[in-house]
């Protein structure tokens, strides 16, 4: 095997640089892990599969991409301890609990940007990552006082909530990424 070298946040294996769309998932699947909320088994065989197809081919990146490929047949122990083997080849450490909560808490966010999370649910799930994220004064705490006054709000309130709600998430972003960066 060829000497690792480091690129970002990950490690080159094979002369294979980590594609950045694959660290980012591997980080999301290892926040998920941390926090035992949202490690989708298959998602993890999938990710393991690109891995090799971008030719980072480790041990544990082959044996994990060669599971079948649908969730039913998956023992999650194994996948589990796969994944967390395929961090390790690859350079992607299991983050701390506050770190994992912040790494989640962005991903939400993205996604209520992006309108795949609906702003009063993301809400209640950004408030959710409360503790994991080390109990912060200000930017989750908002999305539960938000989500608060969504969920009692009359059908045109709630519209002007939302917006609210949206308008504030560029906040929960630079708050993650202030956090992740220590």
């Amino acid at each position: 095997m060829a000497p690792e070298r480091r690129v970002g946040h990950s490690v080159a294996v094979n002369d294979a640089p980590l594609p950045t769309k694959l660290g980012t998932t591997l980080r999301r699947l290892a926040a998920a892990l941390v926090l035992h909320d949202g490690f989708q088994p298959d998602e993890a065989v999938r990710s393991a599969a690109d891995l090799v197809a971008a030719g980072i081919v480790t041990p544990a990146t082959k044996a994990l991409a060669d599971r079948p490929a649908d969730a039913a047949p998956h023992n999650r122990g194994e996948i589990v301890a796969l994944f967390t083997e395929v961090l390790a080849e690859v350079g992607t450490p299991l983050p701390a609990v506050p770190e994992a909560g912040w790494a989640r808490a962005r991903w939400i966010a993205e996604e209520m940007q992006a309108h795949a999370i609906e702003p009063g649910p993301g809400a209640f799930h950004l408030w959710r990552l409360w503790q994991d994220c080390g109990t912060p004064d200000d930017e989750l705490t908002w999305m539960l006082q938000a989500h608060d006054a969504w969920q009692t709000a009359q059908a045109e309130g709630k519209a002007l909530i939302e917006q609210e709600i949206l308008a504030y998430v560029p906040n929960v972003i630079a708050a993650a990424e202030r956090n992740a960066a220590g």
